[in-house]
């Protein structure tokens, strides 16, 4: 009997009038006979290929295989049944679980009862969405030749090269400051999973900028520390790693060098960027800028689709799944609280996955897959060269969720109302940062 091939009539499977919008429980029954068919096959399988003390590969008594292999082929022929008998459930149904499914079954007895099994599967219950009740904008923008302007002072002014200060005295705005540090990292007290006291050194540029604009606040303490220091001065400075979280770092460090920093000419512009001419060199930017803003126009779509979609459709989750999530959350606390929005995104973005096929297929998957490959195996900087099974096997099921969520989104703004808007260019910008002050999303990547 080959398993893979089992149907729904093969299995015998009903849905048990006790199943619910995000219960569904199945009952499966298999003739006896047919399940120690399958066993006898895998033992015969197993006679072919042992090998026993005193006996010939493959003229090992079938009673002596038995005697070995009955009970654990019993037990994979069951679990090979069961995986099947949950295919043809979930494929039949097109359903979509949040949990594995639970089974209860055991292997029957030879010439006795039929083998029967319990499947309960947990899903989300997502009523008939009305797309066309969902409507959001979508702002574009093209860089003007100011944008551009503005862009080339900026990375002038990034680009910039520095030479080192001769008089004695401390930095000031817009120089760069070179430290040796000793760095001594200090988790929570609380958190006894991580190492207190580690320490790394190093050197550090640190560049003065107004505190507002510092990338850290690690940055942010420097920048405020070293106005009181000149060159071959020594100083600590002790602050948190993240704003959000207690772990803090003790920084021991040195004033090395102080530079300032000059704009680059137009030449070195061009020199940077491999351009021929300043014309050649806009029309770069120009190129650079519009992806940039078609990037981020895409980025809010996204966003403001998802959010649209939170606010117009109401999904059921099973008390069990929030429960599991619950328990998996990193508070202690077994009531703390969860991100239910998230939770049922994430069963809205699968359901609509599965009911319209947007999963990629695996020669959909191949391209990308070893395009990844080669990008990993010809990277200078990396240690090793090639992946482990395990690795590679990871990587494949980032790529395949990657590739669903895009398929998804693609497929929603087909089907939702979406009005176009031009803006200026710094403007979808500004859009972008009030979006993240006001609302930052938390679903960047609904499928995982």
């Amino acid at each position: 009997m080959t398993i893979d091939a089992l149907s729904k009539q093969d299995l015998n499977i009903t849905k048990d009038e006790t199943s619910s919008k995000t219960h569904h429980h199945f009952t499966i029954r298999l003739p006896s006979a047919r399940f120690y068919s399958a066993v006898d096959e895998q033992l015969q399988r197993h006679q072919k290929t042992a090998t026993i003390k005193g006996f010939r590969r493959g003229k090992v008594p079938l009673d002596v295989i038995k005697q070995r292999y009955q009970n654990s082929s019993e037990q994979d022929v069951l679990r090979a049944i069961l995986s099947r008998a949950v295919d043809v459930i979930l494929q039949d149904n097109k359903l979509h679980p949040l949990t594995t499914p639970q089974i209860k079954a055991v292997p029957p007895q030879r010439q006795s009862d039929d083998l029967t099994a319990t499947i309960t599967i947990l899903t989300a219950h997502v009523p008939a969405i009305d797309y066309g009740s969902v409507a959001i904008k979508r702002y574009r923008a093209e860089p003007s030749e100011q944008d551009i302007d503005k862009a080339l002072a900026q990375l002038k002014h990034v680009y910039r090269r520095f030479e080192p200060i001769t008089e004695t005295r401390p930095p000031k705005l817009n120089e760069r400051v070179t430290l040796s540090y000793t760095a001594t990292s200090k988790a929570s007290p609380q958190d006894s999973s991580q190492d207190n006291g580690k320490t790394q050194k190093g050197t550090w540029n640190v560049d003065m900028v107004p505190p507002q604009q510092a990338a850290s606040p690690l940055h942010r303490a420097l920048i405020e520390a070293l106005p009181r220091h000149k060159k071959g001065d020594t100083f600590t400075v002790e602050t948190r790693l993240d704003p959000q979280q207690p772990d803090t770092v003790h920084i021991t460090a040195t004033i090395d060098d102080i530079s300032q920093g000059s704009p680059l000419s137009e030449q070195d512009m061009l020199t940077t960027f491999k351009a021929k001419d300043q014309k050649d060199l806009r029309n770069t930017l120009r190129l650079e800028l519009q992806k940039q803003a078609d990037e981020l126009s895409a980025q809010n779509v996204r966003r403001d689709l998802w959010q649209a979609l939170n606010r117009t459709v109401s999904i059921d989750l099973p008390d069990e799944y929030l429960q599991q999530a619950r328990s998996s959350n990193s508070e202690s606390d077994e009531k703390a609280a969860i991100d239910t929005d998230s939770l049922r995104l994430y069963a809205l973005s699968r359901h609509i996955a599965t009911q319209n096929q947007l999963f990629p297929t695996a020669d959909a998957i191949e391209p990308q897959m070893q395009a990844l490959l080669k990008a990993i195996e010809s990277d200078k900087n990396q240690d090793k060269k090639s992946l482990t099974p395990d690795e590679r096997e990871r990587l494949y099921h980032r790529l395949h969720a990657s590739m669903t969520q895009n398929n998804i989104d693609a497929f929603l703004l087909t089907k939702v109302h979406v009005q176009d808007h031009t803006v200026p260019f710094n403007q979808l910008f500004e859009k972008d940062a009030s979006a993240e002050t006001s609302a930052p999303d938390k679903k960047s990547s609904l499928i995982t």
